[in-house]
């Protein structure tokens, strides 16, 4: 088991470093915004709750790329590896049509929802902004989920690195008009972000490129045609995990817009927490992950017994990280708020806030690794289930009585009460399928 938890956390630590990476662009909006004052950080909070929600639906989808690349891989089938990469980016040009269209049209949808005109004003510039960024985002994540999928996590950390570095003086000059840049204000944080992930796809890229141990995958064989079979494949996978993610980033967004009715007070204050606890989960995000191409790789490789271990590892590894970091949340909730630059009633609330977020950040990191094993063994379907019931039975039964009864922190608890229900139910169904050998999947080569 020591050696497994060693493996797993090798694997893991760049993987997680990336993923702390990429929030810590959005925490830099949000510090740098917040300086604008609390209508401009509410106005963020409702972009970025409708940026994510239609984002992570497609995130689901790219990333069922990353299990079926792993298992390609661990059975040394690189040409097929390469040819799931390749149609992977044939979907990706549907996607970015469909994303941007949705982005064109924020400000009126968020309109029908019942925001506030200032806020979805605010919120429908820093969108169209974002605009320009859906096709590199996307080809970035196709690539990253291609290179970690066959073991190499280092690239999308050292990238991560220093896209997060130079969004602090790009967002800067934006959003204030610094150095002969324009002032474009919250936009002006959508524009930075658009402009370093180009970046991030030119360097990924360029990487895959020149390596030479990427020549194996034929990863850039012209020309590239459908293949039913291999997009058929995605769909079957990624259209439940898309599902799922959307189950719960939909729900998270709907406590947002929620807020949002409740008032800019308390839509800042959730901002601030929900920022926060977004920075600290995605290190189990990135645990996730990679315990998803582990068992992926030990699936291919034919090492049942050997999937099961990296799955009790991600177990112990991500009970250390999270009793650290609830830890962190519950001690020092006043120092986290300060950072964002509010004041008054807004740091008093945002505080409360922090105070649940550190009990659930505990169950909210079991959660996404189960959910990472259960993509590992490509149990989407059960994955999808689970997340709807829990979220939008359970939890959302608890945010309607809060709402109706005025109380932000009872919208909160009720985040925490479905991502308890989501964790047991993640972790019981990896405990059956490995009890039960023959529910595991077949190794892609023997299909």
């Amino acid at each position: 088991m020591l050696s497994e938890i060693r493996k797993t956390i090798t694997l893991a630590l760049p993987i997680m470093a990336a993923q702390f990476l990429s929030i810590v662009m959005v925490f830099i909006d949000n510090v740098i915004v917040g300086r604008l004052g609390r209508e401009a950080l509410g106005g963020l909070a409702l972009a970025g709750g409708f940026y994510t929600f239609i984002f992570v639906i497609i995130i689901g989808l790219v990333g069922a790329l990353s299990p079926l690349v792993s298992q390609a891989h661990g059975s040394r089938d690189y040409k097929l590896a390469g040819h799931y990469t390749r149609q992977a980016f044939l979907l990706s040009i549907i996607l970015s049509v469909l994303l941007i269209g949705c982005l064109a049209f924020a400000e009126p949808m968020l309109l029908l929802m019942g925001q506030q005109a200032t806020l979805s004003a605010i919120a429908g510039a820093y969108l169209k902004a974002m605009m320009w960024t859906v096709p590199a985002q996307l080809g970035f994540l196709i690539l990253r989920n291609f290179c970690e999928g066959t073991g190499d996590t280092m690239p999308s950390m050292l990238i991560a690195l220093v896209i997060a570095l130079l969004n602090i003086p790009l967002d800067y000059a934006l959003v204030f008009g610094q150095w002969g840049f324009p002032q474009l204000g919250v936009a002006g944080a959508g524009y930075a972000t658009a402009t370093l992930n180009w970046l991030s796809l030119i360097a990924l890229l360029t990487y895959v490129a020149i390596r030479h141990r990427y020549r194996r995958y034929g990863l850039f064989l012209l020309p590239i045609r459908p293949d039913k079979k291999a997009i058929t494949e995605f769909i079957v996978l990624g259209l439940p995990l898309g599902g799922a993610v959307a189950m719960e980033m939909g729900f998270f967004t709907m406590t947002t817009f929620l807020m949002g009715h409740f008032g800019d007070l308390e839509l800042a204050a959730h901002q601030v927490a929900l920022n926060a606890t977004s920075m600290i989960f995605m290190i189990p995000l990135g645990l996730s992950f990679a315990v998803s191409i582990r068992i992926g790789q030990l699936i291919g490789k034919g090492d049942r017994q050997g999937a099961r271990r990296a799955w009790l590892a991600s177990i112990i590894i991500v009970a250390v990280i999270q009793v650290l970091t609830a830890t962190i949340f519950l001690l020092f909730p006043e120092k986290i708020v300060a950072l964002y630059g509010q004041e008054g009633e807004v740091v008093v609330l945002a505080v409360q806030l922090l105070m649940i977020a550190g009990v659930f950040q505990f169950v909210d990191g079991f959660q996404v690794v189960g959910m990472g094993v259960l993509r590992g063994l490509r149990e989407a379907n059960f994955a999808l289930i689970a997340t709807s019931l829990s979220f939008w039975l359970v939890g959302a039964s608890v945010v309607a009585y809060a709402y109706f009864h005025e109380s932000p922190r009872g919208i909160w608890i009720g985040l925490l009460a479905a991502l308890t229900v989501a964790s047991i139910a993640h972790h019981t169904r990896a405990w059956f399928v490995f009890k039960n050998d023959k529910t595991l999947p077949p190794v892609i080569g023997n299909v």
